[in-house]
């Protein structure tokens, strides 16, 4: 084999390298990108990635159906349509996890409702919570919740294992002295998001003057209102809840 040749094939080798390299990066890249965080609940009907949420009526109930790309009305829940408010139920607040493993959605009734973790694979429900108090981490190794309402005391400030949806912290567990009773307290909201640097799980408490919606996050990212008085941080490597100073 002469000198040239030689030279041509290894021109080649590191040609392929580095294509495999840049192709690895943006690969990479494209991942950490579509597995970023949707803080916002979404109204029906919602659309992402190939994946599609919607409401239909038939008869006397709605159905939640929901359209991947392998499958097409596949119904996920179903509700009551009543003249009673009681019993007339819908559906809102919807949201895909990173990976679009797992639907979020609410059920609405007169003045309450439920919130609600579909596993789209297995085609399931694998959580209940309070409408809106939950999220996933980047990597969905956690669903972490914040909940307060003050009309009937109700709160929640939990970090479960999403495999099994085991809690592995409980907030107002480990720092009973958050609980709310007869005498004043320094909260009266929760904040709760993943930092985006550190990958940690953190909760703040602290008081807030704002009004809600349905387009204000309920992990509190954008209420700028918010001022924290006590923070407290998962660390999701060694399974630590820790209170950090504000």
């Amino acid at each position: 084999m002469s000198n040239q040749l030689r030279q041509h094939i290894f021109t080649l080798l590191a040609l392929l390298a580095l294509c495999t390299f840049i192709y690895a990066f943006s690969s990479e890249q494209s991942t950490d990108a579509a597995r970023q965080i949707d803080t916002t609940f979404h109204k029906l009907p919602h659309e992402a990635d190939g994946y599609r949420v919607y409401r239909e009526e038939r008869g006397s109930k709605r159905e939640l159906l929901l359209d991947t790309p392998s499958e097409t009305r596949n119904v996920v829940a179903t509700a009551s349509i009543s003249e009673e408010p009681g019993k007339n139920g819908d559906f809102g607040r919807v949201r895909f996890s990173p990976s679009r493993r797992y639907l979020e959605y609410a059920v609405y009734y007169w003045e309450g409702g439920s919130g609600y973790v579909y596993d789209i694979q297995d085609k399931k429900i694998v959580f209940t919570a309070p409408m809106g108090s939950g999220s996933f981490t980047t990597d969905e190794k956690f669903y972490y919740t914040c909940y307060y309402a003050a009309f009937d005391g109700s709160l929640d400030a939990t970090v479960y294992r999403s495999s099994d949806f085991a809690p592995v912290a409980k907030v107002f567990k480990k720092y009973p002295d958050l609980i709310p009773d007869d005498t004043l307290w320094d909260w009266n909201m929760i904040r709760c998001y993943e930092d985006p640097q550190t990958r940690k799980i953190v909760y703040e408490f602290g008081t807030y003057d704002g009004l809600g919606g349905d387009d204000v996050t309920f992990d509190m990212i954008d209420r700028t209102q918010f001022q924290a008085a006590r923070r407290f941080v998962f660390d999701p490597t060694s399974a630590q809840l820790t209170e950090q100073g504000v």
